[in-house]
């Protein structure tokens, strides 16, 4: 721990103000859920779809193309923001191109997502059912598919009235989706002096 009494003064900082004043934003991919489990990596939003039996040999192996040519240049340290940031968007384009081919069915994305191996973090119904039980707002922001992540929360029966995810979401028309955004980062979305609230 970098400044232990740092983190005292903000632990204070927090019973001092009570859970009234309370609300936890977090992250969707690696942060609530796993990382990995038994030595496997488990899956992010996009790549619960992009595995499954849905999408075609040829379409997965153009997305794993896309995923090999844009990923470095994302994690890339000598790269700002400003230079990642329509290479991000030229990468998603081109992946939703892809995506919106394979003509997904609304009613097939439960059964996706029963038989990817996404998890939630060790003790999770503990933390989703306290933050319920004491009326804790849990604000969910992530890049991922918010039907997905959605889905693997509902799945896990921790979806509760308290949560409000802002994501990108599929647009469904006559069953087949169609991506909503073609980018969420919290750039784009929040600006400075915003406030996070539920209605």
């Amino acid at each position: 721990m970098k400044d232990p009494q740092r983190v005292e003064e903000l632990i204070m900082s927090l019973q001092n103000g009570g859970e009234t004043k309370l609300q936890v934003i977090s992250d969707f991919d690696m942060t609530l859920s796993r990382f990995g489990y038994n030595g496997e990596r488990c899956p992010t939003c996009y790549n619960i779809i992009d595995n499954s039996k849905i999408i075609s040999e040829d379409c997965r192996k153009k997305l794993k193309d896309l995923y090999n040519i844009y990923y470095p240049l994302e994690i890339d340290p000598h790269r700002t923001i400003e230079e990642k940031y329509p290479l991000m968007v030229e990468w998603w384009s081109k992946a939703h191109t892809l995506l919106c081919e394979q003509r997904i069915e609304k009613q097939k994305l439960a059964q996706i997502v029963k038989e990817a191996q996404a998890k939630l973090r060790d003790g999770f119904e503990n933390f989703f059912d306290t933050l319920h039980y004491n009326e804790i707002p849990l604000f969910i922001f992530s890049a991922g598919i918010g039907d997905v992540l959605e889905e693997i929360i509902r799945q896990a029966g921790v979806y509760h009235p308290n949560i409000k995810v802002v994501s990108n979401y599929m647009d469904f028309d006559d069953q087949v989706y169609e991506m909503q955004n073609i980018f969420t980062c919290g750039a784009a979305l929040l600006k400075p002096g915003d406030q996070v609230g539920f209605a």
